[in-house]
């Protein structure tokens, strides 16, 4: 229901984009060419400064959880050191084949797949260098 009224909001032009909180990731909703689509974004990391190798090297592989629902994709924000998950569809056919909450849904357990993936990787850049004397 209140994936529904911030859709509402969407669509009356009340706002540019809404944010939602599903689960463990803030999904940020925004309608795009006159309000036929929906553009859901979720922050799945955040560096400090840069974004290890490692992590950019995953975000490159196939990842099992992927959903079958969604395709989505990831984009990186250099100057903010952030990747993104951003998913872009047609209202109507969220509409017809899962429904905007259930698409919501699948779209944040994608995110936290992400965001535990690829926090994975970041741990393993911080593994203790040992230099000899």
């Amino acid at each position: 229901m209140l994936a529904e009224k911030c859709l509402k909001r969407l669509l009356n032009h009340d706002k540019d984009s809404v944010q939602i909180a599903v689960g463990n990731s803030q999904v940020q909703m925004k309608a795009l060419e006159s309000n036929t689509k929906l553009e859901l974004t979720a922050n799945v990391y955040q560096g400090e400064n840069f974004i290890p190798v490692s992590v950019r090297k995953c975000i490159f592989q196939a990842m099992p959880f992927q959903s079958w629902l969604l395709q989505t994709h990831l984009t990186i924000d250099e100057g903010k050191y952030q990747i993104h998950l951003n998913y872009i569809n047609s209202l109507k056919d969220i509409r017809q084949h899962n429904g905007l909450r259930e698409t919501i849904e699948e779209f944040a357990k994608v995110a936290d797949e992400w965001r535990f993936r690829l926090d994975e990787h970041d741990k393993h850049d911080l593994l203790p260098v040992y230099v000899r004397n």
